[in-house]
């Protein structure tokens, strides 16, 4: 792309489009390579150019602003991704009309950040639209049509409400067998998201057995070496986590972190995600100062390539708190809560299900020193989260129920 970006330069100028183009495809490849920054620069100059010589209204320039939008989803600015993803629908419904294809996926990719905010409702909303569209447009048969399905499924899935979840990823994958075939790389993604509901509903042998599945296709559609196999194991690993089968759960995750540093570099934010769970593993066999020492890495690899205020740094922070918890060092683990609560609050609002897990984490911690008045505050914090956004049944609502009820 850099070779043809200097040819374009040197005989077309530097506002020609094309030269717009290349910008635009080195942005998609450090998308990629999970270089969001670098992306943002180059689809600015990208817009820039498009804003100037194909006019405000130009299909191009929605396509701009989506490819910002989806970096900023990508490095958890939630909002930042809204607006442009917002600035890229107004285009087209103006220019290609309501019941245009590319609607619905500005839908769709909106759908998916509110998603990633912890929106649930409003992300159901948008892949809602973007399902109607693609139905009337592109018919039932159709694979964005199942990718629909999917996407409403995973919100469902955020929800807690994993039994809708599971209709959706069935749908999805129903018209995925159909139209790509039984070992196309997304019916082992759809595989994956069955699995993913089937462990969050604490069925780990089931999640396997979809687990196995997806990373069969993989294998053969994709290579050994893929980051999706890596993302695989490292999903059949939290299984293992989930089941106490450590072991089995460390060998699967150092098997994805293996492709990972490979595929996608040491510095890349799954390779943190990796070293994060690794830790996990460790601590929940009681190894507190092997699973700090993973953390430690994975906040290093997040802070340099997501930024000090991504959610996923704050994940690293809560597990960090959680391992000082249960060495009984009840102040540091207080402190690392309260880091990750001071980002969940910013990026993700008062009211998203992971500030009421921080809000319970301190709770939690704030009893084991012996404060049960600090204790309960923070634990009727928790719950009035988890009852708006999860309902009474969900099982984080009744882990802090029986807190508060001990508490009493």
């Amino acid at each position: 792309y850099e070779k043809s970006l200097a040819i374009y330069l040197k005989t077309l100028g530097a506002k020609h489009p094309f030269v717009g183009t290349s910008y635009n495809n080195i942005g998609a490849a450090y998308d990629a390579k999970g270089e969001y920054g670098k992306s943002i620069v180059y689809h600015e100059k990208a817009l820039t150019i498009r804003l100037k010589k194909l006019g405000a209204k130009h299909y191009d320039v929605g396509l701009s602003y989506n490819n910002i939008g989806a970096a900023y989803d990508a490095k958890g600015e939630y909002d930042k991704a809204i607006g442009y993803y917002e600035k890229a629908l107004a285009i087209y419904l103006k220019t290609l009309g309501v019941e245009h294809p590319l609607v619905g996926t500005s839908y769709n990719n909106i759908g998916e950040a509110y998603r990633n905010k912890g929106k649930y409702d409003k992300s159901i909303v948008c892949h809602e639209k973007a399902l109607a569209i693609r139905l009337k447009k592109l018919g039932v048969k159709h694979s964005v049509v199942g990718q629909s399905y999917n996407n409403i499924g995973l919100a469902y899935d955020g929800k807690g409400e994993y039994d809708k979840a599971l209709g959706y990823y069935e749908k999805s994958l129903a018209i995925q067998l159909k139209v790509l075939g039984a070992e196309h790389p997304s019916v082992g993604m759809t595989y994956n998201n069955i699995g993913l509901a089937y462990y969050a509903k604490a069925e780990d042998d089931k999640a396997i057995g979809y687990y196995d599945k997806a990373l069969a296709i993989q294998l053969k559609a994709l290579g050994a070496e893929h980051p999706s196999v890596g993302m695989t194991y490292n999903n059949i690993g939290e299984a293992y986590s989930n089941k106490g089968e450590y072991g089995k759960s460390i060998v699967s995750h150092e098997k994805a972190l293996a492709i990972r540093l490979k595929k996608l570099g040491a510095k890349h934010s799954d390779v943190g995600q990796s070293y994060n769970n690794i830790g996990g593993a460790y601590d929940a066999k009681g190894e507190y100062d092997k699973a700090l020492g993973y953390y430690e890495k994975s906040l290093a690899i997040q802070l340099d390539a997501l930024g000090a205020e991504h959610p996923s740094v704050a994940t690293t922070y809560n597990n960090r708190g959680l391992a000082y918890f249960k060495k009984g060092e009840y102040d540091k683990a207080i402190g690392h809560y309260n880091k990750a609560l001071a980002i969940q609050l910013k990026k993700l609002g008062a009211e998203h299900p992971l500030v009421g897990t921080s809000y319970f984490n301190i709770g939690a911690a704030c009893k084991a020193k012996g404060d049960k008045a600090k204790a309960m505050v923070y634990l009727l914090k928790a719950k009035a989260i988890y009852l708006k956004k999860l309902g009474p049944q969900h099982p984080n609502t009744k882990a802090v129920q029986s807190w508060i009820d001990d508490l009493k």
